[in-house]
């Protein structure tokens, strides 16, 4: 893993400890949606490419999709934040869809496109 990657990876736990958790789970979840419809076969993909991108997109919005309902309505049901990300990143890395997880938590720590939803760095 790249210093760069390394140096996301720990701005994501801090954003996980900070009062800015819930958002940036959202926008996490967001912004993995998002990857997935650049990976449609409508977009140009293959059949073949589609598939496997958008099932392990798919595989890591579970994840985040877990943690976020760990937060707001079920307790219990995700995983502890270290652990969290040690998923996301061996589900993506299995999958071998590990770039568009970094982009899509580069995004989600990023100011977004609207005001007063930076996220803790």
């Amino acid at each position: 893993m790249r210093d760069a990657d390394n140096e996301l990876i720990s701005l994501a736990h801090g954003a996980l400890k900070s009062n800015s958790r819930v958002m940036f789970l959202g926008a996490l979840a967001d912004e993995i949606t998002i990857a997935g419809r650049a990976n449609y076969v409508a977009a140009g993909n293959s059949e073949a490419d589609a598939a496997r991108t958008l099932t392990c997109l798919n595989e890591l919005l579970i994840v985040v999709i877990k943690q976020i309902r760990q937060e707001v309505v079920e307790p219990g049901v995700g995983y502890p934040d270290a652990a969290f990300l040690e998923v996301l990143q061996e589900k993506a890395k299995g999958e071998r869809c590990e770039r568009f997880l970094l982009k899509a938590m580069h995004r989600a720590l990023g100011p977004r496109p609207y005001p007063g939803r930076g996220y803790a760095k």
